[in-house]
């Protein structure tokens, strides 16, 4: 199993490599903080990079957000 990490003032993603069944698997962890005084729409513009990498390159994504919606 790797593990390469990414991370930003409000965002934390990992990609974790393993094998299971024979077969390499590739998933993405995330960790996102969107607060509510921030001047744009949610969601911000690296959550936005992240989904778009993990579409390119086929990736699962789990993400665990704090969102302080009001």
């Amino acid at each position: 199993m790797s593990v390469v990490g990414v991370l930003c003032m409000d965002l934390v993603a990992i990609l974790i490599n393993f094998i299971e069944d024979g077969a390499e698997r590739r998933l993405v962890l995330c960790c996102v903080y969107l607060p509510y005084d921030f001047e744009g729409l949610p969601p911000s513009m690296e959550m936005e990079e992240l989904v778009r990498y993990c579409e390119n390159e086929n990736l699962h994504l789990i993400v665990r957000c704090d969102s302080n919606a009001h």
